[in-house]
């Protein structure tokens, strides 16, 4: 199944079989959440994802910045910056980050975590993209599964990373 034209992503291709479950739009603004779940298996997640608001312009520019930076893992200080960005993952009560880091995906520079939250023995790889705005419209592609079944579903949302093709954005 093909997904198109959501904002800052022009094309991507998800894993054979895998079904809208479900999408809430325009609960603040122009938001939306799209979930794509494999057959029978709800509990399985690559969604998409928009606040429907923007960043104040500090934030964006803090995450634009850290965009344009060669890709690597981020320092305690980065993620601190960041935080408006990746919200609860930031948060040791409830998210244990175990990785943050930039990394290009198919010419287009992205902030991503992964790491899992114990209260509800979830893991999750998010990926947070600059929309537009000078870095305040963040998008969000994340995958997310039960511990266990995590490692089992990752090749499939790694592979369709992979085929994202982005939209351009002015500078």
């Amino acid at each position: 199944m093909e997904l198109s034209n959501l904002g800052r992503l022009r094309s991507l291709q998800l894993p054979e079989g895998w079904l809208n479950t479900r999408e809430l739009l325009g609960q603040v603004g122009n938001s939306y959440l799209f979930y794509f779940t494999p057959p029978a298996k709800p509990e399985v997640q690559i969604c998409f994802h928009f606040r429907g608001k923007l960043l104040k312009t500090e934030f964006g520019a803090r995450f634009e910045s850290l965009l344009l930076l060669p890709p690597h893992h981020l320092t305690a200080d980065e993620i601190a910056q960041v935080a408006p960005v990746i919200g609860n993952q930031t948060a040791p009560s409830v998210f244990e980050l175990e990785q943050a880091r930039t990394e290009t995906i198919n010419g287009i520079t992205v902030l991503s975590t992964q790491g899992r939250y114990p209260d509800i023995d979830r893991s999750t790889y998010s990926i947070y993209i600059n929309g537009s705005n000078r870095g305040c419209a963040v998008q969000e592609i994340y995958f997310c599964a039960p511990v266990d079944q995590y490692v089992q579903y990752l090749p499939e949302f790694l592979k369709t990373l992979q085929s994202v093709r982005w939209h351009d954005i002015a500078p």
